[in-house]
């Protein structure tokens, strides 16, 4: 059995590592992202979960963490990302997906004053390829088991997103995430084999509008996971897997 994490920065290291406090920052603890904590537990960071993860539960499981800091789903649907996942097609494996989010984000960088009307074309193009994304993943695991990941808010719905100038529209970005995520529940249920995880619902009330240590995002530029923030995704992944 094999688990490949695809999709962006929810799932990698670096940036909960670089919220550890300096003295744990070694290469003992380089692996405590969201994929990595689902698949082996850091004890010494992590006491709670240990014995709970996927190598205590598959001891011949195999990890690929294909994810990559500000991926998009056109990454995704590039014929060579996906070269590393061939040779497993025959075989059972775990999937998890984290996307979508930097796609939603270009569109506000790019855009000096858009409008609804102006981003929507935008966002229906971005829904057409979650959905493309989700269907090259089961047409190349066929036997996969996939967990698809709504996107998380640090701003808690109020749509003022550190590091973005969303400046007199940030209700429109609550909106357009909303649509994404929203898109993201209905794939999930028309999908075989794939189960929903609400990263959104579950994060909410954890962003910039919380108090700081009850934030779940990376101080140092807060739409990243913290290190909290990558053991809550992981905590949700090992519960959907349960359901599973």
């Amino acid at each position: 059995m094999h688990y490949f994490a695809l999709g962006d920065s929810m799932s990698v290291d670096c940036y909960p590592f670089y919220d550890l406090p300096v003295h744990k920052q070694s290469v003992e603890h380089q692996y405590i992202g969201a994929a990595s904590l689902f698949y082996r537990n850091d004890c010494q960071i992590w006491p709670e979960f240990a014995g709970t993860d996927l190598l205590s539960s598959y001891p011949n499981l195999i990890y690929s963490n294909l994810a990559k800091d500000g991926a998009t789903t056109f990454d995704l649907l590039e014929s060579d990302y996906w070269e590393p996942v061939m040779p497993y097609r025959e075989l059972s494996c775990l999937v998890t997906l984290t996307i979508g989010g930097n796609d939603l984000l270009s569109y506000f960088n790019k855009a000096t004053a858009p409008s609804k009307d102006f981003l929507s074309k935008d966002i229906k193009n971005v829904l057409n390829r979650y959905s493309l994304v989700v269907n090259k993943i089961k047409e190349t695991l066929p036997s996969s088991v996939v967990i698809l990941n709504t996107v998380y808010d640090p701003t808690d719905g109020q749509g003022n997103l550190p590091g973005y100038s969303t400046g007199n529209f940030s209700n429109l970005f609550v909106d357009l995430l909303q649509e994404l995520n929203n898109h993201i529940r209905q794939v999930a249920s028309k999908t075989e084999g794939s189960y929903f995880c609400d990263v959104y619902e579950h994060f909410l009330g954890h962003g910039s509008y919380a108090p700081p240590t009850e934030r779940w995002y990376w101080p140092a530029f807060p739409i990243e996971p913290s290190s909290r923030g990558a053991s809550e995704i992981r905590r949700l992944w090992l519960e959907t897997v349960r359901r599973a």
